[in-house]
């Protein structure tokens, strides 16, 4: 028998708590798989089996249930809890949740789609405003951008008594009159008709792919990280979204990976906040950059092992050959009085987390800490090992800001082409045909590539605008 934890309770042993969480996403996606099997005994071959997940970062059992044929995620975008960019944002939604979704889901499954997107005005969200129109046609754009290969909806026809009174459907209450989001997708339907009639060559641009980025993630860390924050100020998803938007702001190409992967496919693999290792990953980490891989790992990186223990060495010490440099001891700051790096002549404020390095070897200094007893001190160190590149960024900038300028110099450094997209505005390919979004509240001029034909929209993007262009050669 196990003793079950009290997961609320002060001074409750951290691994047992983890390790009940492990238990319970394990049990979860076996509960998943034998539903699976029993649903295929006395089904058709032909009809597929599946799930769908809300994309929660800080759960394991996503992608581990193998008898499903495939999955799918929900997204709900407009219900009181996101305000987007800008005063009226929150009718469009926070844009990096659906981007994120899709490169978190797809590596995971052979295939994947969307079982439940937002239809127009919810019934259970904190404030349940109306979607600014075009918001449910832009949604529906971006989950195609990300290789779905189907989207579905909850529901067909707003429901007339029950719990989900005033949730709209496709057709309103009286089951014959289409909605505003009904109408949408009715037009993202004959806009998909279109690109079938316009096939095009599949190729995308070569700049695109050479910014192919891998984000290397467990959720193991999330739940191991987030049990012991150490600081109030410490937000791990939030962490991870600082790399992330930086990278769509890129153009960048996106796969979320796990550590059984393949990331010799990838130029550039980020790794934030990566607390628990194993020696064997860090043997692989180790061979992609000596075989001309490029890796950045961030705060809170190889604290532990696998397990979640601490080495029984100094701290974080199994990684040190690996970043050439040694972690002296992090710091957490007082979110009343924040620090600063200074990097290329210019200051990044910092509070929740400090690794604080010290370089060996021919390792460079990009960044240090100002305004503590540590100052001048390493905040970001850059060395070469074999044919490739490893970074290391000691701090949790409060913006997102020193994020994006390490990553900016790396990828200038590495002769990678990127692009400057202003936070809302996504470019994606699939297909051979290009497709770009703004989110944000101010329009936005799209560069289409020589050569392309435009299909849908217009290059000037109106808020919850989308255009959609042919790549012909």
């Amino acid at each position: 028998q196990i003793d079950l934890p009290q997961h609320s309770q002060w001074g409750m042993n951290l691994y047992q708590r983890l390790d009940h969480s492990r238990f319970c996403d394990y049990e979860t996606a076996n509960f998943l798989d034998e539903q699976a099997k029993t649903i295929s005994k006395i089904a058709s071959p032909k009809q597929w089996v599946t799930t769908n997940y809300i994309p929660s970062y800080d759960v394991r059992y996503i992608g581990n249930s193998k008898a499903l044929d495939f999955i799918t995620y929900t997204r709900y975008m407009v219900y009181g809890e996101h305000q987007g960019i800008g005063p009226k944002g929150y009718r469009v939604g926070e844009y990096s949740r659906i981007a994120m979704a899709n490169d978190y889901i797809r590596p995971l499954s052979p295939l994947y789609g969307v079982m439940e997107l937002q239809p127009g005005q919810v019934n259970w969200g904190t404030v349940n405003s109306q979607p600014i129109p075009g918001a449910v046609r832009l949604w529906l754009w971006h989950v195609f951008a990300g290789d779905s290969k189907f989207t579905c909806t909850y529901r067909f026809r707003a429901p007339i008594y029950g719990f989900e009174q005033y949730h709209a459907g496709i057709l309103g209450s009286d089951g014959v009159t289409p909605t505003h989001g009904g109408l949408e997708f009715q037009e993202f339907i004959k806009e998909i008709k279109l690109l079938r009639k316009n096939q095009a060559t599949g190729k995308v641009p070569a700049e695109y792919l050479k910014r192919k980025t891998a984000v290397l993630y467990d959720p193991d860390n999330t739940v191991a990280i987030n049990q012991n924050k150490q600081t109030t100020a410490w937000n791990t998803e939030e962490h991870v979204l600082k790399y992330y938007k930086a990278l769509k702001g890129f153009g960048a190409p996106v796969d979320f990976i796990r550590d059984t992967m393949d990331f010799s496919k990838y130029p550039v693999v980020v790794v934030p906040a990566y607390q628990q290792m194993s020696r064997t990953l860090i043997a692989k980490l180790t061979d992609y950059v000596n075989k001309g891989g490029n890796l950045v790992l961030s705060a809170r990186s190889g604290h532990q092992d696998e397990q979640g223990h601490l080495w029984e060495a100094r701290h974080a010490e199994p990684i040190y050959p690996l970043i050439g440099a040694e972690i002296e001891f992090y710091d957490l700051l007082q979110p009343s009085a924040p620090d600063t790096v200074a990097m290329d002549g210019k200051q990044f404020a910092w509070t929740s987390w400090g690794d604080v390095l010290k370089p060996t070897g021919a390792t460079k200094t990009w960044g240090t800490y100002e305004g503590d007893f540590y100052a001048g001190k390493a905040a970001v160190t850059f060395r070469t090992l074999g044919k490739g590149t490893v970074t290391y960024v000691g701090p949790d900038s409060n913006t997102g800001d020193l994020e994006q300028a390490v990553l900016t110099k790396l990828y200038a450094q590495l002769s990678i082409p990127v692009e400057n997209y202003p936070p809302g505005v996504i470019v994606e390919y699939r297909d051979g045909f290009g497709i770009a979004m703004n989110y944000s509240d101010k329009p936005y001029e799209v560069k289409i590539p020589a050569g392309a034909e435009v299909l849908i929209g217009n290059p000037t993007l109106a808020t919850a605008g989308v255009v959609v262009w042919k790549i012909k050669k």
